[in-house]
């Protein structure tokens, strides 16, 4: 039983040793080969945060996870470690590459076992390092654990990267013709150590420009697309250039190919073979030579000529400031001198307004200066004016001349405006035509101006006829359209004239008015129906205001005081009666005090009417004086209307009108 017992707790504490030993010991469940890479977000080189999907097709991932819960020392060493083992992973690599994209291929990604993508993979407990290879496809293609730290790379881990960027990566096979042509590979260099043909390996699927160059043949140059684990050959054969010798004198010429500035002559250039467009120029007086010329491959092309001097034309002109057209594109006012022309014929023109055009075929030759002088013979016509009456002013577009009609004018062709004047007759305008080399004949009639004077006796009357406006005798009117009017004549202290009139056309009307002054008899009258009236009508507006204000106010005075005296009239009476009527002594006595206070008052007021009615008496007899003595008074006078041919006269009287006419024979 005692043996049991023994028997069971060594049992026991080599159970306990076992669980031990086991929870010592690294714990890592590795993901299966050929499953998918769990994806998580990282931080690239550039600080960006980016998931592992998005590099799919696109690298091969290395990663490693590290331990990060070590002693301080341990840590870093640690760290350091795994730092100089995927460095070194890097240059095993490239070693093996001619041609590197390993930095473009291979994405090498440090992990800390705390880090949460560590349990995506199964990394956790003590296990330091664990990788994982992982294809462009984002599949698991390998997976190890161990610490290589002090150790050299484990070749294994590096021969399956390797194995992966080849079937990842793609190559090319070069053939060159010449072999010794530079290769470059998206202007990348590609050393080809001599060999032809030449593969260049381990190259990044994409598109690429490969360009092969060569001293003295033609740079070729291929867009060539690569997929993965492409395997791709191209030949190439480089052609020759050829030369182009231009000798073309004078020397310093310069050169141009294709548009653009090559250099000056004499000039020697290889060049691709082609066709070329070639320019030479020249600017010391010579003129441009263009041509195209085709280069062949180990050909030469020799240009070798004279270039031609510039042609020189000289056109002057009488009278100058012509202007001058060559195959009728202008070229200036002459005079003009004109270099670099095309050599051969020209059609020379010129023509300046108002003279016949000047034409002349000229021919060109290099090195020659051609003069043409150009007389030009002057476009006129005449223009025949006159005028009834005679002597009339010419005026052309408002442009006086010093002669007056009739006369002749030699103008040059074109429309006109053509205007006549002399003094007290109307403008004459018209529009002429004046054409070349022919008369233009202008008869014209001018017209009186239509005119009314007016002379009025005494003078200084104000006229007014219709809606023109005022005007003071003597007065002139003009121009005065044809027609009828009202004519109205105003003379302070006389009577107003209405008339109507008829203006004849073309004539001088006169009219002679007497005016008949305002008769006393008149305005004394109507200063007597009411104060004021008479001075109005005698034209005395502020005495007549003055008058009938205060005639206003007096009449006004004396019907307040008349009311006023009535009714202290009426209190007087009421206390007569009172005391009339009284019985007792008292009464007598208090009736008698009432009586005698109202008859002074009533006598006040009295006096007041009188003098109140004596002021309207006095200012109604002032009224009449002033209406009498301040008016003038004249005789009858005949007022007079005439015409070149008769006349009117016009008696003005106070209640008849006579009219009398005598025609003039």
């Amino acid at each position: 039983m005692q043996k049991l017992i023994y028997r069971n707790d060594y049992l026991k504490i080599i159970l306990i040793i076992c669980f031990i030993i086991t929870m010592s010991l690294p714990v890592w469940a590795k993901l299966e080969k050929g499953a998918s890479a769990p994806d998580f977000k990282y931080t690239d080189s550039a600080g960006k945060q980016k998931w592992l999907s998005e590099v799919k097709g696109k690298k091969i991932v290395l990663l490693y996870f590290w331990r990060n819960d070590l002693p301080p020392g341990e840590s870093r060493k640690s760290n350091e470690d795994g730092a100089n083992y995927a460095q070194s992973i890097y240059q095993s690599i490239n070693k093996q590459y001619s041609y590197s994209y390993s930095s473009d291929v291979l994405l090498l990604k440090k992990i800390l076992i705390s880090e949460p993508p560590a349990k995506q993979y199964d990394v956790e407990g003590d296990v330091t390092p664990v990788w994982y290879l992982i294809d462009d496809e984002s599949k698991i293609s390998f997976a190890c654990a161990g610490n290589p730290a002090g150790k050299a790379t484990p070749q294994i881990l590096v021969d399956k990267i390797v194995s992966l960027m080849k079937d990842f990566l793609a190559k090319l096979t070069v053939f060159l013709e010449p072999p010794d042509a530079d290769v470059f590979l998206d202007e990348f260099p590609i050393d080809l150590q001599g060999k032809n043909p030449s593969t260049i390996e381990n190259i990044k699927p994409g598109t690429y420009t490969l360009k092969i160059v060569k001293a003295g043949y033609q740079t070729r140059q291929e867009i060539i697309s690569l997929s993965r684990g492409d395997v791709k050959t191209i030949r190439v054969n480089l052609i020759k250039n050829g030369i182009l010798d231009v000798k073309v004198k004078p020397d310093d010429s310069v050169v141009y190919l294709n548009g653009k500035r090559e250099g000056t002559t004499p000039l020697l250039r290889e060049l691709t073979p082609g066709r070329y467009k070639l320019q030479i120029s020249n600017d010391d007086g010579y003129y441009d030579w263009t041509g195209e010329r085709i280069i062949d491959s180990e050909q030469s092309t020799v240009l070798d000529f004279q270039m031609d001097k510039h042609a020189v034309l000289e056109v002057n002109s009488t009278p100058p400031y012509a202007e001058v057209l060559i195959d009728d594109k202008s070229m200036g006012i002459t005079p003009v001198n004109k270099k670099g022309l095309p050599l051969g014929e020209h059609n020379v023109k010129v023509q300046k307004v108002n003279h016949h055009v000047y034409t002349k075929q000229v021919t060109l030759k290099p090195g020659i200066k051609t003069s043409v002088v150009a007389r030009l013979e002057p476009m006129l016509g005449t223009l025949d004016i006159t005028s009834t009456p005679p002597g009339a002013k010419i005026h052309l577009d408002n442009e006086p001349l010093e002669q007056v009609t009739p006369t002749q004018l030699e103008m040059f062709p074109g429309k006109y405006t053509l205007a006549l004047r002399i003094p007290d007759y109307e403008p004459y305008t018209t529009q002429v035509q004046v054409t070349d080399k022919k008369m233009t004949t202008v008869k014209a009639v001018l017209l009186y101006i239509t005119s009314l004077k007016v002379i009025s006796d005494p003078p200084g009357a104000q006229v007014r006829l219709s809606n023109f406006d005022s005007y003071t005798t003597p007065a002139l009117i003009k121009p005065l359209p044809p027609g009828n009017y009202e004519l109205t004549v105003r003379l302070k202290g006389h009577r107003t004239v209405h008339r109507k009139i008829e203006i004849t056309p073309h004539k001088n009307n006169e009219l002679k008015i007497s005016l008949l002054p305002k008769r006393r008899k008149e305005i004394l009258l109507r200063s007597l129906l009411l104060p004021g009236l008479g001075q109005y009508y005698g034209e005395h507006y502020k005495t007549a205001t003055l008058f009938f204000l205060t005639q206003l106010g007096a009449t006004v005075g004396f019907a307040i005081t008349q009311t006023q005296y009535m009714k202290a009239v009426d209190r007087y009476d009421k206390a007569v009666a009172a005391y009339q009527t009284a019985l007792t002594l008292d009464e007598i006595q208090q009736t008698r005090q009432a009586m005698l206070n109202e008859y002074n008052p009533m006598n006040s007021k009295c006096a007041q009417r009188q003098l109140a009615l004596s002021a309207m008496i006095g200012l109604w007899g002032l009224n009449l004086a002033h209406a009498y003595f301040t008016t003038p008074n004249k005789t009858i006078l005949p007022m007079q209307t005439t015409t070149n041919d008769f006349q009117f006269i016009v008696y003005a009287a106070p209640n008849e009108s006579r009219i009398g006419i005598c025609y003039r024979f």
